[in-house]
């Protein structure tokens, strides 16, 4: 269901979006978004950011389409060996091109925390 080329794409921006935020966000829950509990505004944050890479890697129309599809879950499963070579690689992403990232993450950390998460 997907190539080899998404898969690495997609751990690839799950890198990109780590290292921005644990280096440049000033929201320590963002900070830390892998290290956080699988509850409460960690849950929620996780979340969207699964929605928001899924939507950048697959283009938000196929993303919405396959995102709940078992053969597409396990492609993702069989293809994990690339998307953790991605994410392996060590990138040091500068400010701006982190700043929107750390825009529409701390926009939804906010947006959360107003929601009472």
């Amino acid at each position: 269901m997907i190539s080899d080329e998404e898969a690495f794409k997609l751990g690839r921006e799950e890198k990109m979006t780590i290292e921005c935020l644990s280096r440049y966000s000033n929201i320590s829950d963002l900070k830390n978004i892998s290290n956080l509990p699988d509850v409460g505004i960690g849950e929620r944050l996780k979340f969207a950011a699964k929605e928001t890479i899924g939507g950048t890697v697959f283009g938000q129309g196929r993303y919405n389409f396959i995102k709940r599809d078992y053969i597409f879950h396990k492609s993702v499963e069989n293809h994990m060996d690339i998307i953790n070579k991605a994410r392996s690689i060590n990138i040091q992403p500068s400010f701006q091109e982190c700043k929107l990232y750390i825009e529409h993450y701390e926009n939804v950390y906010r947006t959360l925390k107003y929601q009472g998460f």
